[in-house]
């Protein structure tokens, strides 16, 4: 989290907003290597089709690499990471899902605090429309938002989870075009279309899981 600004800072933010997302890829891989859990097959092309979507909304002319890129690709390996482990916690009945969401936003702002003041100067906001942004961050778009996200993991697999949080972008698009007056490009609605289509492709029966599916099913 730290990390991102410096290296938006130190890159263009397409190449910023691209690599950012690569938790969609990362995630699958991490749980192979670690616990070598194959992705299931539709989740393939669900994930090509996902990053070329992402590749048309985020890039320019091309991806050329700077020096920031090595941190936002940190930054998503580092997110892939929280996912993984995030879902192998909360599928253990034991673990309170929001307990252990308290516990983490308490621990990171706890340590983001003292690293403020180790290395800055922290300082209240200064006017009240500031101080609102603040708040409506924190505690709805960090705090909320990441209590719904270690609560529902309970019930998803990491690699969907990754895949569902690459939406992002087709998001912002549209609060972009509804807040901001702002009217995204043809190569931009073609790349949210190919992101929303990777989502529908993961709810469709493929070959063989999706006989296993109807089995469980009782159909």
């Amino acid at each position: 989290m730290s990390a991102r600004p410096t290296a938006c800072s130190i890159t263009s933010l397409s190449n910023a907003g691209f690599i950012s997302c690569l938790a969609v890829i990362i995630t699958p891989l991490i749980e192979l290597a670690a616990f070598r859990k194959a992705p299931e097959r539709k989740l393939v092309p669900a994930l090509l089709l996902c990053v070329a979507g992402l590749a048309l909304m985020t890039l320019g002319d091309g991806l050329r690499f700077a020096a920031g890129d090595a941190l936002c690709l940190l930054c998503s390996v580092a997110y892939a990471a929280d996912i993984v482990v995030t879902g192998r916690a909360v599928a253990r009945p034991a673990v309170d899902p929001i307990g252990m969401s308290v516990v983490e936003i308490g621990v990171t702002g706890v340590v983001f605090l003292l690293l403020s003041w180790a290395f800055g100067s922290p300082r209240l906001p200064q006017t009240p429309a500031v101080l609102g942004a603040a708040l409506f961050l924190g505690v709805f778009c960090s705090g909320v938002a990441f209590v719904i996200q270690t609560t529902q993991q309970r019930y998803t697999d990491a690699a969907r989870v990754a895949l569902i949080f690459t939406l992002e972008p087709v998001f912002s698009m549209a609060f972009a075009c509804v807040l901001a007056g702002e009217r995204p490009t043809a190569r931009g609605w073609l790349g949210a279309a190919m992101m929303l289509l990777s989502l529908l492709l993961l709810q469709l029966p493929f070959g063989e899981e999706g006989r296993r599916d109807d089995v469980r099913e009782g159909v």
